[in-house]
């Protein structure tokens, strides 16, 4: 179970950080910061979770 958390929680937390400096590099005015950081971050998670099983 811990195994689990920390692999879906580890990637979303770093393409949180990462965000910030991509948001900054393809900012548009029509996405607002949190949809975009929750998108990378949801995307990073659950592509890496089946690499990791």
């Amino acid at each position: 179970m811990l195994t689990s958390h920390v692999s879906i929680l580890v990637p979303f937390s770093l393409e949180a950080l990462l965000s910030l400096l991509l948001y900054l590099l393809v900012f548009n005015a029509d996405v607002s910061f949190t949809a975009f950081a929750l998108f990378l971050g949801v995307a990073m998670s659950i592509t890496a979770f089946p690499v990791l099983a």
